[in-house]
């Protein structure tokens, strides 16, 4: 969807790191911009993610995002690291960030759309995104004979494991890369460094 010049004010649905990230883009593109997240503020644990530094396209605004959202770096990094980044950014930026606001109900007019909570709050803006995830109320509106995601085929479990606990040729193995792959009958267990709590190397899992 191309936004017009007359579109002022953006209503987002989900506040993780795709809503986020969204709406740090639209605010510094000149936009007014709330974010309405069902969740309280902690931090989400028990999931890493790496992220590409090398942007799309020249926009600086992109490329500017993409550095803030990665830390610079191709390492893998907690998802609450991230996170925390990016809700810092928001912090400084006018947006209104909303927790404890699940939304029951969207719709749309030729001018504007709107989304209502489960406390009868009604959110009113000129265009609305949805980045709720993969029980999206957005989706369901907009197509509700397909009202959830794609079931990828397969499920993915996450553990973390301090340095000081792995024996010398498993740590060994692994400085080798930011990742490691070990394929068997059963899946596919990928392992990769990331900062723990006091900065000590922790290795992140997930197969």
């Amino acid at each position: 969807m191309l936004l017009q010049q007359q579109f002022e004010h953006a209503i987002i649905v989900g506040g993780s790191l795709g809503g986020l990230m969204m709406g740090l883009a639209l605010s510094r593109s000149g936009y007014a911009v709330t974010i309405l997240e069902r969740a309280d503020s902690s931090l989400r644990n028990g999931a890493f993610i790496r992220l590409h530094t090398k942007p799309y396209s020249n926009s600086e605004i992109e490329r500017e995002l993409s550095n803030l959202a990665s830390n610079s770096n191709n390492n893998v990094e907690a998802w609450s690291a991230i996170q925390e980044r990016l809700l810092n950014a928001i912090a400084k930026e006018p947006i209104t960030l909303q927790h404890h606001t699940p939304i029951v109900s969207i719709g749309q007019n030729e001018s504007s759309a709107w989304a209502t909570s489960e406390k009868e709050q009604t959110f009113k803006g000129d265009f609305l995104i949805g980045a709720d995830g993969y029980r999206s109320i957005v989706r369901r509106y907009l197509s509700p004979d397909k009202p959830f995601a794609d079931y990828a085929g397969y499920l993915v479990w996450v553990g973390k494991v301090e340095k000081k606990l792995l024996q010398k040729k498993d740590w060994k193995k692994r400085q080798l890369s930011n990742a490691y792959f070990n394929d068997s009958a059963a899946g596919t267990l990928t392992t990769a460094m990331m900062p723990g709590i006091e900065g000590e190397p922790i290795l992140a899992s997930d197969g």
